[in-house]
């Protein structure tokens, strides 16, 4: 939809132009204003914390820190 004019501006994250599509849609599209942004979209996981293996508070921990790496 970027590429033929229909979309401008998505307004859910995963509408937004990909990184690895940036370059090819630039050369295509010279009139392009492209503009990188830190989105703070918040995010959910659902997971049984009841079951094994997520039962155990040490399989959290590392779910955790794999989703939401401390810089």
């Amino acid at each position: 939809m970027f590429r033929t004019g229909q979309l401008d501006l998505g307004p859910q994250i995963n509408w937004a132009l990909r990184q690895q599509d940036l370059e090819a849609m630039k050369q295509s599209h010279p009139h392009l204003i492209y503009q990188d942004f830190l989105g703070v979209v918040p995010g959910a996981v659902f997971m049984r914390v009841d079951i094994a293996p997520f039962s155990g508070v040490r399989v959290l921990g590392a779910v955790c820190q794999a989703l939401w790496p401390q810089p």
